[in-house]
């Protein structure tokens, strides 16, 4: 619980980074099975933060310019686990992009592989926020293609884009997506324009039941307030949020799924509380 009257434990931090591990073996989860994204994403960011939290001697957090908040140690390594050799994984990652640079994607990218301790993502999709501008788009897209010709991304979509700005995309990009996400709780049905310009590119549609910001700002603020103190969750800009999952190829089994996130705020120039 958030100690509203206390001295913030992090005056110093700039940076929040919390990878909460395989949240497949955590028992209370075994019984959300049809959990809402948002509500689990919260759920876990928070069970994380709290047991590492309690493991610190806070005190020497006060001169800390990141804060780190990693699971359990239960997350398998896919390239070394001797009951699953990587090749009969596939690994999935959706990137919620609410700062949409090719640098977020790219810090994103870069903790996928270091804390899975993998060399390739399997599929990456990318969730841009709303009312994103062509430049953005293709700003980010630029670093997905340079991830496809270094070999760390197999394959790369989008998600919830309609027809114009798929073809947008897909028209200026060097490496076409090959998915684009659908929400169907936003149309019900597929739009019939998108179908068809789908299928004569060879793009597949997936549906999915995703909140476009899988975290706002709001529930980052509550997060960190819940967590640390009130006056700790001031000033913060979430960078993104990754959800990925470990499939087992030839069995259909999730073998590991969990969530990274990375928040940032501008502490120079600030007076340390």
């Amino acid at each position: 619980m958030a100690e509203d009257n206390s001295m913030p434990i992090i005056p110093k931090a700039g940076s929040i980074y919390v990878h909460t591990g395989n949240i497949c073996t955590w028992d209370r989860l075994k019984h959300k099975v049809n959990q809402i994204p948002n509500f689990e994403v919260y759920e876990c960011l928070s069970e994380c933060m709290k047991k590492a939290l309690d493991d610190s001697a806070k005190s020497s957090l006060q001169y800390e310019h990141s804060l780190t908040c990693c699971g359990q140690g239960d997350t398998p390594s896919p390239t070394t686990d001797s009951e699953v050799d990587r090749s009969n994984l596939k690994l999935t990652a959706k990137v919620f992009l609410s700062t949409p640079t090719g640098e977020a994607l790219q810090d994103a990218i870069t903790y996928i592989k270091s804390d899975l301790a993998v060399t390739y993502i399997d599929n990456l999709l990318i969730s841009f926020p709303s009312h994103v501008t062509e430049e953005i788009v293709h700003d980010v897209w630029q670093e997905v293609e340079r991830s496809i010709m270094n070999g760390v991304i197999l394959k790369a979509g989008v998600s919830d884009m309609d027809k114009t700005e798929l073809e947008a995309l897909y028209n200026w990009a060097q490496i076409k997506p090959s998915t684009n996400q659908v929400n169907l709780a936003s149309c019900c049905v597929m739009p019939p324009e998108l179908v068809e310009y789908a299928q004569e590119n060879g793009i597949q549609l997936l549906t999915h039941n995703d909140p476009q910001e899988i975290l706002t700002g709001e529930n980052l603020t509550q997060l960190l307030s819940e967590t640390l103190t009130t006056r700790d969750a001031q000033g913060w800009t979430l960078h993104y949020v990754v959800r990925y999952t470990n499939l087992m190829k030839l069995r259909g089994v999730i073998k590991s799924k969990g969530y990274l996130m990375r928040a940032l705020r501008d502490v120079r120039g600030k007076r340390a509380f």
